[in-house]
């Protein structure tokens, strides 16, 4: 990853995990956030896609065929 305000600093992440876990201790760093609230929301992502990825993210009938 790149960023626009310091174009020439690139980023890499071994997983999407590791990326979030980096963007929550930035947000305490930068005092948006206390751990306890990151941990939350860390957790809410994660319940919200697995909800996303059960209820709608079905296959669809041109997947059953191939």
């Amino acid at each position: 990853m790149t960023s626009p305000t310091a174009p020439s600093v690139s980023h890499r992440w071994t997983n999407v995990w590791a990326y979030a876990d980096e963007v929550s201790m930035a947000r305490i760093y930068a005092g948006f956030h206390y751990r306890f609230s990151t941990r939350v929301g860390q957790d809410m992502g994660r319940k919200i896609g697995r909800l996303v990825v059960e209820s709608l993210m079905q296959k669809t009938s041109l997947a059953e065929t191939r």
